[in-house]
């Protein structure tokens, strides 16, 4: 007695048999989960297969940009890392629009054509204001025979062109003065100068003609479409209040392939640059510029170069290379380097004969 007594205490109870039922789902629900399943198998091919109802509404539909490339130095592997550019004038500020259509509309997506606008205004009306607002005529009136930028500046957008512009091309050299910078061993075919001022163009040797405009009054470029190579603007983009339709004007003339390439530096005649690059550092400066690229469909995307091998320069050892052509810089031409920055597109695509 003692022993069975001892084993039913160490042994666990057997459950009930009503314990068991109260455990499993009632038959109900299991049959409701059964029937459900049923239902989905069903109607699971109409789901997949049924036409969706045509929508009421058209979409013209704008992408917000892709990151550009940067090159920080070019020449010797470029490294590309991306950079976005995002405010309230930006790409990414492209907005979605809807466009009520007649009967039987349906969702499709509108394209334009290569050199139409992404966006009508990429600078509101008071970024693009100058404190000075007197007739640009005027005040580049009187000619002006200095360099606006010092001579590591200039060394490095000569080899940059020299990289860049094929030495048949036909160039057009917006906002020059009484030197293009081009190299002086090649002879291109035609080099077109426009600028504000007549006796600067005049001393220039490197143009084959010229002409004068105010861009900011009219931004049209006097060329037939698709006429040159390359179109270049050395330190003069900050002063441009049209940009919207300069870039378009740009893409017109190139040649499918064609460069343009768009310089400058820290330096400017303050009273006339806009509004907008003042507020900006060096940095913001290159993605305005690259903003510009970015809204005329067709550019390639903008690459950003903010140094130049040039010849002579120390090797490019890890870390410190950089800051000892710096300090190589600052005494081979006699000072601190003036802060180099070039944004380069391409009409419709890159030509890869000139890596």
């Amino acid at each position: 007695g003692d022993y069975s007594t001892f084993s039913r205490a160490l042994l666990p109870r057997r459950k009930s048999s009503q314990t068991m039922r109260l455990e499993s789902p009632p038959a109900c629900l299991r049959s409701g989960f059964a029937t459900l399943l049923l239902l989905l198998i069903a109607c699971a091919p109409v789901m997949l297969f049924a036409r969706r109802p045509p929508s009421p509404w058209r979409y013209d539909e704008v992408q917000p940009r892709s990151d550009h490339r940067r090159a920080t130095d070019i020449g010797i592997g470029p490294r590309y890392r991306g950079n976005n550019y995002n405010n309230n004038q930006g790409p990414n500020s492209f907005s979605r629009v809807k466009e009520l259509t007649p009967k039987r509309a349906r969702r499709v997506r509108t394209y334009s054509a290569a050199g139409s606008l992404r966006s009508s205004e990429v600078l509101s009306t008071s970024e693009r204001k100058k404190l000075d607002t007197s007739d640009d005529s005027l005040f580049y009136g009187f000619p002006r025979m200095v360099q606006h930028v010092d001579e590591s500046f200039l060394a490095q957008l000569t080899q940059l062109y020299r990289k860049l512009i094929p030495s048949s091309a036909d160039v057009i050299d917006l906002c020059t003065a009484f030197d293009s910078h081009l190299p002086p061993e090649v002879a291109y075919n035609s080099v077109v100068g426009h600028g504000m001022n007549e006796k600067e163009l005049a001393a220039n040797p490197r143009l084959h003609r010229f002409y004068t405009r105010n861009l900011n009054e009219d931004p049209t470029i006097e060329l037939e479409d698709q006429s040159v190579d390359a179109v270049l603007m050395c330190v003069s983009i900050q002063y441009m209040q049209q940009p919207e339709k300069l870039f378009t004007e740009i893409f017109r003339v190139l040649r499918p392939g064609g460069v343009a390439i768009i310089s400058f530096s820290n330096r400017m005649f303050y009273s006339k640059a806009i509004g907008k690059w003042k507020e900006l550092e060096e940095d913001g400066r290159a993605d305005l510029v690259a903003n510009y690229f970015y809204n005329v469909k067709g550019f390639s995307a903008p690459e950003i170069v903010t140094n130049v091998p040039l010849p002579g320069d120390l090797p490019n050892i890890p870390f410190i290379g950089g800051l000892l052509n710096q300090i190589a810089r600052a005494i081979r031409f006699g000072g601190v380097p003036d802060p180099f920055t070039a944004v380069i597109a391409y009409r419709n695509f890159k030509r890869m004969d000139l890596d």
